[in-house]
């Protein structure tokens, strides 16, 4: 997380002293504890109520008391309020790409003017042919899943973490049509068991809004 804010104050504003943020898919709250210790105030969402709750936990632990915690979904419904700092890392590949689009557009949303928002995701995943039917066996083909859980020695009704690939230009145009400007990419390469995942950080800074004055006549 320092990483992250180094970045910010270096490419988009070195004045940058976040007041509100939100970490969108906090998971058990690896980044929401050294997010709490930069933000006056955050919310850490998730849509699983477990990790949630790990979160919470974790947060005592560690003598986290700045923190507001959400189930999301994707309307984003319990989400209140806008934010000055939003953070989501290593989660949109979680999900279905039409999804994550609509999801990402509805945060830039809730960005404050001069908000920065620090957004990943994957766009190419370099796995073998076999790997890539057996995903598409275990999401497409009844109980192919449930199989693979029991040669896995896995839970038999876990569901399969997917791994979704996005298209960039899908995301820059969210970033354009919601005002944001200022943008900086970084790249990233994952190492998943068996795969390689390419990926990209966007930075990027709602436009604060022009106050106009007139003049004396």
């Amino acid at each position: 997380m320092a990483e992250v804010i180094d970045s910010i104050r270096k490419r988009l504003d070195n004045s940058f002293e976040p007041r509100r943020g939100l970490d969108f898919g906090c998971g058990v709250g690896r980044l929401s504890i050294p997010m709490a210790s930069i933000c006056g105030s955050m919310v850490a969402a998730d849509v699983s109520e477990f990790m949630i709750e790990e979160a919470r936990e974790n947060c005592r632990i560690n003598g986290i008391t700045n923190v507001e915690f959400a189930v999301s979904d994707d309307q984003l419904s319990r989400i209140s309020g806008t934010f000055d700092f939003i953070n989501s890392f290593l989660v949109s590949q979680h999900i279905p790409r039409t999804r994550g689009v609509a999801i990402f557009s509805r945060l830039l949303g809730l960005l404050e003017d001069g908000g920065v928002g620090v957004f990943h995701f994957t766009y190419y995943r370099h796995t073998s042919e076999i790997l890539r039917l057996i995903y598409w066996a275990r999401k497409s083909l009844p109980f192919a899943n449930l199989l693979a859980n029991l040669i896995l020695r896995r839970p038999f009704n876990q569901p399969m973490l997917e791994m979704n690939e996005y298209r960039l230009n899908d995301i820059l145009r969210a970033v354009q049509e919601s005002k944001c400007d200022l943008s900086h990419i970084d790249f990233s390469i994952d190492y998943i068991p068996y795969e390689t995942a390419l990926g990209v950080m966007i930075f990027c800074q709602k436009k604060k809004s022009k106050i106009w004055t007139s003049g004396a006549e």
